[in-house]
C-alpha cells in the first residue's frame, strides 16, 4: 500500500503533515525530510490501526493522495467520508472515485509542481 498524507493547520507557516502506511518512497521521502529541515513538520506515522486512523482523519483538513496507481482507495474512501478536502493523481483507483472539480482535486502522476499548486 502506497503512502497516504494528512495535512493540518492553519495558515501556510502553521502546517503539520502525517504520513500513514508504507512503501518504496517511505524511505526517501524521509531522506528529503531530513534534508529540507521538514522533520519538525512531518511525522512518518507507519501502519496504524482503524480507530486511530478514524480520529485523526477528524482532525486533519486535507488528504493527500499521490500514488501512482491505486487498487481501491480505501484511505481516500475513508477521508471523503468523513468530509476531508481531497488531493490527488490521476491514478487508477483514485480517479474512479475522486472526481477532479467536484469531490477533490486530481493531479497527473508524477506532477509535483501541480501538486503543490493543488495544495
Amino acid at each position: 500500500m502506497p503512502l497516504s498524507v494528512l495535512l493540518s493547520g492553519r495558515g501556510i507557516a502553521n502546517y503539520s503533515v502525517e504520513v500513514y502506511g508504507g512503501g518504496p518512497l517511505e524511505r526517501e521521502m524521509k531522506t528529503l525530510s531530513t534534508n529540507y529541515e521538514l522533520n519538525h513538520r512531518i511525522r512518518f506515522m507507519g501502519w496504524v490501526r482503524r480507530e486511530e486512523l478514524r480520529v485523526r482523519l477528524g482532525e486533519a483538513d486535507i488528504f493527500v493522495i499521490p500514488s501512482d496507481i491505486e487498487g481501491m482507495p480505501l484511505g481516500c474512501l475513508q477521508a471523503m467520508a468523513s468530509g476531508l478536502a481531497i488531493v490527488g493523481s490521476r491514478a487508477p483507483g483514485i480517479s474512479e472515485v475522486v472526481r477532479d472539480g467536484e469531490n477533490g482535486i486530481l493531479v497527473e502522476v508524477g506532477d509535483v509542481r501541480g501538486l503543490a499548486d493543488a495544495l
